[in-house]
């Protein structure tokens, strides 16, 4: 599943993903960690999430506004890092199918010498 870091929308965030930048966000109230995560990944809106967790809509702005900062550096190191996943990704593509291409070959001599002594 593809997320749009750029815009992350209500209940787009898997759980997973969302501890993670929660936790490097270093939010000390569990009830703000409960209403974004309501928001982020159960899809709430912002104010039955504030209603739900207990928290007023200024300080849950606050801390939305900290999380999205979050969001966007994290989605702005991953664009810059993109291509050259990209271009190792190609190359364990290549080296995987060469190695896979040699094992064919030796099983099939392996084969063919077994099939030899076995006459």
């Amino acid at each position: 599943m593809a997320i749009d870091l750029n815009n992350p929308a209500p209940g787009s965030l898997p759980d997973d993903v969302f501890s993670h930048l929660a936790d490097d966000a270093d939010f000390t109230n569990p009830a703000v960690v409960n209403a974004l995560r309501a928001h982020f990944v159960d899809g709430m809106g912002k104010k039955e999430a504030c209603t739900v967790a207990g928290i007023s809509k200024s300080y849950f702005s606050q801390s939305l506004k900290r999380l999205n900062a979050r969001i966007a550096f994290g989605a702005k190191l991953l664009s810059l890092c993109t291509p050259e996943i990209q271009r190792n990704q190609d190359a364990l593509k290549g080296l995987l199918t060469d190695t896979l291409e040699h094992c064919d070959s030796l099983r099939s001599s392996l084969e063919a010498a077994v099939t030899e002594t076995g006459k």
